[in-house]
């Protein structure tokens, strides 16, 4: 299995009202009339290319179109996720392997995402969510677990779903996730009070304050991924604050525990077990999750 985030012509909303009314996805950067792989590659090259070479966006965005194509004739399932505004994901299946040449589309192949691929906000992974941030190039494999790729191939069944079961439902979990998760555990277990308008001020350095009903004050830094938090970064803006630490990589736990200058970590595994707990108090993607690994 493989899957892919693709990008679906965000500047040309009539280009992708006819992918969308055609059952096809396609990359843009059209050429006229071209026949094959190799008469679009040259044609492309002489109207986009510099120095005689593509863009590495446009050329790697073909490639993996052409990757797609193989591994469908080789009968390997090819899921697209495609994002048309901040709630509406679609996710489609590859099913034939040829590649055409639109002469307004460009390369492009046939995949349905209509109305009936839609999938709700709350079931959309936070992995595919944070694929579609920045400008990045067109289309683009996502890396993937067994988790992901199960969970995929489930969401693209059609209702009712049958039940599936997964090990680990951490995959799915969007940094936003992680941030709800810290801030709920400490309102409810360590009985501080998040400040919300303090989400909003653009410090990297921290996701948001706190205060308990002493006026005692913390801040927390989260992480997804495998990147480390500078903590010292955050003390000097925060002297005085109770600096709590909560990353998913659990390789990185005992590193940040500092009672001189009051760092705490929140260790992962002992949030997931919080969550499970508190399935109540959690927002509803996360509750999804969570009972897929319950199954």
């Amino acid at each position: 299995m493989a899957i892919y985030r693709l990008k679906l012509f965000t500047n040309y909303p009539d280009r992708r009202a006819l992918c969308l009314k055609e059952g096809s996805i396609a990359i843009g950067w059209e050429v006229d009339n071209a026949v094959d792989a190799e008469d679009y590659l040259k044609k492309a090259t002489e109207r986009y290319g510099t120095d005689g070479k593509l863009s590495k966006g446009h050329k790697d965005s073909f490639d993996y179109l052409k990757k797609i194509s193989e591994n469908v004739k080789k009968g390997i399932d090819c899921y697209i996720w495609v994002q048309l505004d901040g709630l509406d994901y679609r996710l489609g299946k590859v099913t034939n392997d040829v590649i055409t040449f639109d002469n307004k589309l460009g390369p492009k192949m046939e995949c349905d995402l209509s109305e009936k691929r839609k999938i709700k906000f709350d079931e959309v992974p936070g992995k595919i969510i944070g694929c579609f941030v920045g400008r990045g190039i067109v289309l683009r494999i996502v890396r993937t677990d067994n988790d992901l790729e199960k969970y995929c191939e489930w969401l693209y069944l059609p209702k009712p779903r049958p039940k599936i079961h997964l090990e680990n439902f951490t995959t799915l979990l969007h940094p936003d996730d992680l941030e709800d998760l810290a801030g709920l555990y400490l309102q409810e277990k360590e009985k501080y009070f998040i400040i919300p308008s303090t989400n909003k001020q653009g410090t990297k350095h921290i996701e948001y304050e706190l205060r308990d009903i002493h006026g005692n004050k913390a801040c927390i830094q989260c992480k997804t991924g495998y990147s480390s938090v500078d903590t010292e970064k955050i003390y000097k803006e925060f002297e005085g604050y109770t600096i709590f630490v909560c990353v998913m990589d659990e390789s990185q736990n005992g590193k940040y525990n500092n009672t001189e200058k009051k760092v705490e970590e929140i260790p992962f595994h002992k949030l997931v077990k919080w969550a499970k707990d508190h399935k109540n108090l959690l927002p509803q993607r996360i509750q999804n999750y969570i009972e897929l690994t319950e199954n």
